[in-house]
């Protein structure tokens, strides 16, 4: 990039209104299109796997199959009706509200769907581009202090074309020198490869982009927060089903069921993920042990060594004597 590397990092940190309401849009166009993609599916495992029929076109039913009293209204969107193995023994009739049953795997698709689409857009536009941006200028810009001691431009464009002309054995020699593991300069230099090619080439390696960011920044920044999210989920989902095994919840109407599996189920496939793109325990030593020398050597660049501060600390003991033997 052409601006140096701070203007660059605090830049990429800012994201603009347009960015933002487009990340929203998508997100809202995921999450409804599932969800309409979904229904029509649910209907078909309904009729065809528990030889089911659905009433959703504004038809009243009666609440109970044994009792034509407490009729209620059908709806496409908020209240089905569904008879399961009908003319058998077996016969029963459920009401399911799919907006509430739904509402957490479709917003589960719709972060998915803006999360990638945002990333294959233009940095101007493209919410998540711009983050994987940010993510790579950061550290490119720990690299290049680390290896030259100063911030410049041309130091981190030998940086970046270092990395993404290295083979196997530098990225071997760089591993000893930068104190990074193997995985981590592979990834990052994946993630050059896909800032710096055209936007055609770049959908084949935009897949590397999100690993890199999802190792480098979601699960170093937000793992233990997913994780207290699962357990969120799994403490709803236990109190809905004790609800349900108390009675307060009625049999026939399993919508709250439904919601609760759908977080949890989200939550873990949230935390699944995490788990596929965190840095093995092999890295983190590495990155510790680097951060300990670092702190080695400002200790080492503060008081220097023994002998030095000895001779200093002789010098001034006897300034001091020769102040007082003039003073006497």
């Amino acid at each position: 990039m052409s601006i140096t590397d701070s203007q660059d990092f605090y830049d990429l940190s800012e994201h603009n209104v347009v960015q933002k309401v487009i990340f929203t849009l998508l997100f809202f166009l995921g999450t409804v299109g599932s969800f309409y993609l979904i229904l029509p599916l649910l209907e078909d495992f309904f009729s065809t796997y528990l030889a089911g029929v659905i009433i959703n076109n504004g038809d009243s039913a009666s609440y109970l199959l044994s009792s034509k009293n407490d009729v209620r209204e059908s709806s496409y969107l908020f209240n089905w009706v569904i008879d399961i193995y009908k003319n058998s023994p077996q016969e029963a009739r459920y009401w399911l509200n799919p907006v509430l049953a739904l509402i957490f795997p479709c917003s589960f698709i719709g972060l998915f769907f803006s999360f990638i689409v945002s990333a294959l857009l233009p940095k101007s536009i493209g919410f998540i581009h711009q983050k994987i941006e940010r993510v790579i200028a950061s550290e490119i810009d720990k690299i290049t202090l680390k290896v030259f001691g100063i911030h410049s431009s041309n130091e981190r464009n030998k940086i970046k074309e270092m990395l993404i002309n290295a083979d196997l054995r530098d990225i071997h020699d760089y591993e000893r020198t930068w104190k990074m593991s193997v995985e981590d300069i592979i990834s990052l230099r994946n993630a050059l490869i896909w800032q710096n090619t055209n936007f055609p080439m770049s959908l084949t390696t935009f897949i590397f982009a999100i690993g890199f960011y999802l190792r480098f920044y979601v699960t170093s920044k937000y793992s233990n927060f997913i994780l207290g999210l699962v357990y969120f989920g799994a403490a709803v989902l236990i109190f809905i089903i004790g609800l349900r095994g108390l009675k307060f919840i009625p049999a026939q109407e399993p919508s709250l069921v439904f919601f609760s599996l759908g977080l949890e189920f989200c939550l873990l496939v949230t935390y699944a993920i995490t788990l596929m793109f965190d840095k093995e325990d092999s890295a983190l030593e590495i990155n510790n042990s680097s951060s300990n020398t670092s702190d080695q050597s400002i200790l080492g660049r503060e008081f220097s060594n023994g002998k030095e501060t000895e001779d200093l600390l002789k010098m001034f003991i006897l300034n001091q004597d020769e102040k007082n033997n003039k003073n006497q």
